[in-house]
């Protein structure tokens, strides 16, 4: 009974991150054994997270700490779930699910847009941040651009 509750408590916590990515086959309690993520990351009081250097959804401060929106929320959250040492790698976007994939993060803390092919590799928490989007493409390089985000997704 009470792994599920850690189980639940790490799932519904980790929804509530933004836009934070998890491979797919990470989770918070692999077995009854106790030795999932949410565990190890317990055990070892430290969980180390991707974010992309994007103010004011997340930075590295000179010092080497993290700050902006999803890393805020990633230390809040994370510190309920009893793991307080919250540290961070700065990478490019193009670096974060490979990364993740290799192992060199435990999870991602960035606003990362979501997309058809992203969502094959990751699981993503709700979103709770929308910052609107655009299109805007070079006529010969995209002489049908979608005209709606319906289309976009479909061609996505």
């Amino acid at each position: 009974m009470t792994q599920f509750q850690s189980r639940r408590h790490f799932v519904s916590a980790v929804a509530s991150l933004p836009i934070i990515a998890l491979a797919g086959q990470v989770r918070a309690q692999s077995d009854s054994a106790g030795d999932g993520l949410l565990a190890r990351l317990r055990k070892a009081n430290k969980v180390t997270v991707a974010i992309a250097n994007q103010p004011p959804y997340s930075w590295l401060l000179p010092d080497g700490s993290l700050d902006g929106l999803a890393p805020t929320l990633t230390k809040l959250i994370m510190g309920r779930l009893g793991v307080s040492n919250v540290t961070g790698i700065v990478a490019n976007y193009g670096e974060l699910i490979p990364g993740l994939q290799a192992g060199r993060w435990d999870f991602i803390s960035a606003s990362l847009t979501i997309s058809k092919a992203r969502c094959a590799q990751v699981a993503y928490s709700d979103p709770n941040v929308f910052d609107g989007g655009s299109f805007v493409s070079i006529k010969s390089d995209l002489p049908d651009p979608p005209k709606t985000l319906k289309d976009w997704w479909r061609e996505n």
